[in-house]
């Protein structure tokens, strides 16, 4: 029978209680723990969130089609801290993220930038946003009218100006201006860095790079000063595009 009572889990969260099907509740490891380490038939879970994200966070366990109706960011916070806590399945929550911010490459950054920074963001970012990076191009790529893209150059501005921690940051910004640069290893040609000079022109930063090339045209050394004449400190292998990334990541945060 669909609607045994065999099949369905009671759960006391926050002293309301809610009935699950138990595959549902099975796809929790903190339900599976809790069963396996204690014979109370009530399973209790206290934590900081609404009645009604209770709610969409145990309709979202059984469907990721039930986040198409949840429009504030603060909600699906709250809502992915608490799928979090009850352990849900790497599964749920993949497609549960995909569903709710895959399509949201730049509001995201400006829906969150000027709330208070909570480690959830940065876990978000890390299981989704980060995955569409590789294609946010910071430059518009036509030959010889290659322009910075105003969308773009709000989602670095609202990193910049947010209230992330100056380490997040960082790694935001340089993964947003490691794609804007097609080569990974660049040859003599200087017309493979028209892109990145854009970005230096757009944000009016001093393209103080000086780089020295071996005979094959790969880098070798880098005499370039940043911070007031203070080296700046590289990995021993670190490529021509590294140093370029680290240079304006670390003027657009000045």
């Amino acid at each position: 029978m669909d609607f045994n009572i065999n099949d369905m889990v009671t759960l006391r969260i926050n002293s309301a209680e809610y009935s699950l099907y138990k595959y549902i509740a099975e796809m929790l490891d903190i339900y599976n723990v809790i069963v396996d380490c204690d014979d109370k038939k009530m399973i209790d879970i206290n934590w900081n969130i609404s009645v009604v994200n209770v709610n969409r966070a145990l309709h979202l366990i059984n469907c990721c089609l039930y986040a198409d109706v949840i429009e504030n960011i603060s909600d699906k916070f709250e809502i992915i801290s608490f799928m979090r806590y009850l352990c849900v399945s790497n599964k749920i929550m993949k497609q549960t993220l995909e569903r709710m911010f895959e399509s949201a490459k730049y509001s995201f950054f400006k829906d969150c930038c000027d709330l208070a920074y909570d480690e959830v963001i940065e876990f978000i970012y890390d299981n989704c946003v980060s995955n569409n990076l590789s294609c946010w191009w910071v430059v518009d790529r036509y030959p010889k009218t290659m322009k910075i893209n105003k969308e773009r150059k709000c989602l670095i501005e609202n990193v910049v100006l947010s209230n992330f921690p100056t380490k997040f940051k960082i790694k935001v910004l340089d993964q947003i201006v490691s794609a804007a640069i097609i080569f990974p290893n660049y040859s003599n040609d200087t017309s493979n860095c028209n892109d990145i000079q854009l970005i230096y022109d757009y944000f009016n930063l001093p393209t103080i790079i000086d780089f020295v090339y071996s005979a094959t045209g790969k880098v070798y050394s880098y005499p370039g000063l940043l911070n007031n004449g203070i080296p700046i400190v590289l990995d021993k292998n670190t490529t021509k595009k590294d140093i370029i990334v680290k240079n304006i990541v670390n003027q657009l945060l000045r």
